[in-house]
């Protein structure tokens, strides 16, 4: 039984090689995509090797499969994380506590950051590095351990958390490399890196073995982990002599398991330059694993204490007129931030106005209180918003952080819709300064590209190709039903009377618009509940500019969308995912 058909080995800064544990069955077709956009499949033919390098990946969750001509194998997902070679360079830094020589360490590493990816590894191009060196120093020696003591370190953690069939090894780093096997592996294949790397010797194991490595000193290994004759993982391993290896040891082990941790978190999470402290990582993890995608309301928001009582949070619903469009009722949860992966909620608040006040003092919780909104149901619609007087910079570090993430997605998703160089960089440009506003979150920056697009005639042409890339982009983070209406998912507009009918179905639902005049510096939304029974329908012509989408109010799953302009000259009607049935009379 295969049980890992396609083994991650390595990524680069949008590339990913991969391995194909069924290619002698005649498996050769290997397919991908990203994970939202299955329509967009790419495949290629593993042509007389087993191993493939991808490129030209965006930083996204991916996708992958292989074939032959009697089906498929089970899909295999690997998140491409997009680092360039900066990035890298500046993470492998901050793993490295202590340099002996810190201007040994800084020197090497930045010298060779144009090379790091023309090795089958990281760590095989410094210790490329290392070995050019004739006669190196004592210092030398030791802190070209500690550059591949920490980059060894991060390469294996990654691999090893990508490929989830040998997530339960554990390693240790010493004058001796020791390993536990885990449960599926059942041999290692040892190469001699530096010398074409020669295949060394085999070592059989049974489930759960200890074993120790003892091979030769000062030369480089790759590890294949196999299950059978499957590989599914590859450690990189440098042995120096026993002397250093035993003073690294001896001045790294201590702090060996806050590193891994480190290691860990940046393989989750996207900083930018934004200083979290230890605490604030694993809290931004743990909301990270609660993420759910049919979430349709921001975070509350807290506004501060009231003017007489220093207990009294108020606390603001930023989509409280949405949320009256759902035929259900909302609340304003609590929970203690050490359990609140766990739902356990405390009290619930109804949501019955835009501002809602909650007392510490009968709350029954700590000082410590993660704040979100629930349905009647109990389900999660919101994101999270944390308080805690000793960490009154967290929740402006998180939206620092959302906003990081999105004007560089963002930019990212805009240079390959535009293929103007010239106006691809001025409206990225726009958007970095935007992304530099603190007072701003993501979603003001998505309203405020649109308008900067239709503000400036300067991308009049592709004005309408502008704005569409963008929203295609915000929708990108919403879970879709791909066939809101039953049948051909169909929205009918009148030409008569200019406007856009939207028929019942069996679920409710509710419709937002989202409307804006050329040359406005604010975009109006309105939100309308559908009809089991009856059409809902909508002037389409009262801006300029007009968005419309729907979301049930059962999934909380968002429909497409359609965009309108109505600048005379420029008249524009396209959908998302809809079908839109033109008719010159309005019955």
């Amino acid at each position: 039984m295969i049980i890992s058909p396609i083994t991650f080995v390595r990524q680069t800064n949008n590339s990913i090689r991969v391995h194909n544990n069924m290619y002698n069955l005649g498996y050769e077709n290997l397919t991908y995509y990203p994970a939202k956009y299955p329509e967009k499949k790419i495949t290629r033919i593993f042509a007389n090797d087993v191993s493939m390098d991808i490129t030209g990946l965006d930083e996204n969750l991916y996708t992958f499969s292989l074939s032959n001509n009697d089906g498929n194998s089970y899909n295999t997902q690997f998140f491409i994380n997009g680092e360039n070679n900066t990035m890298v360079i500046k993470r492998l830094l901050s793993y490295i506590r202590n340099p002996i020589d810190e201007e040994i360490v800084q020197k090497n590493i930045q010298a060779n950051r144009s090379k790091i990816y023309s090795f089958d590894s990281i760590t095989e191009s410094y210790a490329a590095r290392y070995k050019a060196i004739k006669d190196p120093s004592e210092t030398e020696e030791k802190a070209f351990y500690q550059i591949l003591y920490a980059s060894e370190r991060m390469e294996n953690i990654v691999m090893m958390k990508q490929n989830p069939v040998i997530s339960d090894i554990t390693l240790e780093y010493g004058p001796i490399f020791k390993m536990n096997v885990g449960a599926n592996i059942t041999s290692l294949d040892i190469f001699r890196v530096f010398d074409t790397n020669k295949f060394l010797k085999k070592i059989k194991v049974s489930p759960f073995e200890d074993v120790d490595l003892i091979l030769p000193e000062d030369e480089m290994y790759y590890i294949d982990l196999c299950h059978e004759a499957e590989t599914i993982g590859r450690l990189v391993y440098y042995r120096f002599s026993d002397s250093i290896a035993k003073w690294i040891y001896d001045n790294q082990s201590e702090i060996d398991s806050s590193i891994d941790k480190t290691i860990i978190d940046d393989a989750m999470l996207k900083y930018g330059d934004i200083d979290f402290s230890d605490d604030e990582k694993e809290q931004l993890i743990d909301e990270k694993n609660a993420y759910v995608k049919e979430w349709i309301a921001r975070p509350p928001v807290i506004i501060g204490h009231t003017a007489n009582e220093e207990s009294i949070l108020r606390i603001q619903i930023p989509d409280y007129e949405f949320l009256q469009h759902f035929d259900k009722k909302f609340y304003l949860s609590a929970s203690d931030s050490d359990i609140f992966m766990e739902f356990s909620c405390y009290p619930w608040i109804e949501i019955t106005k835009e501002i809602i006040e909650f007392d510490l003092n009968i709350s029954g919780i700590s000082n410590d209180i993660v704040f979100f909104i629930q349905d009647e149901n109990g389900t999660v619609i919101s994101n999270y918003t944390r308080y805690n007087a000793g960490y009154e910079d967290y929740e402006q570090k998180k939206k620092d952080l959302q906003r990081f993430e999105y004007v560089d997605s963002l930019q990212k998703w805009l240079s390959l819709a535009i293929t103007d160089k010239t106006l691809s960089e001025k409206i990225n440009s726009e958007i970095k300064n935007m992304g530099q506003n603190s007072s701003l979150s993501f979603n003001d920056i998505l309203y405020n590209t649109l308008l900067k697009i239709t503000q400036d005639n300067i991308y009049a042409k592709i004005r309408d190709n502008l704005i569409t890339a963008t929203l295609n982009h915000w929708f990108d983070d919403f879970n879709i039903l791909n066939n809101f209406y039953p049948g051909q998912n169909t929205v009918t507009y009148y030409t008569s009377t200019q406007k856009m009918e939207f028929g019942p179905k069996t679920s409710k639902y509710a419709i937002t618009v989202l409307s804006w005049d050329f040359g406005d510096d604010e975009i109006f939304t309105y939100h309308y509940s559908s009809s089991n029974k009856e059409s809902v329908s909508i002037n389409v012509s009262a801006a300029d500019f007009i968005v419309i989408y729907m979301t049930d109010t059962e999934t909380y799953k968002k429909s497409g969308y359609i965009y309108i302009s109505n600048i005379v000259g420029d008249n524009c009607m396209t959908s998302n995912r809809f079908k839109i049935e033109v008719n010159s009379i309005d019955q």
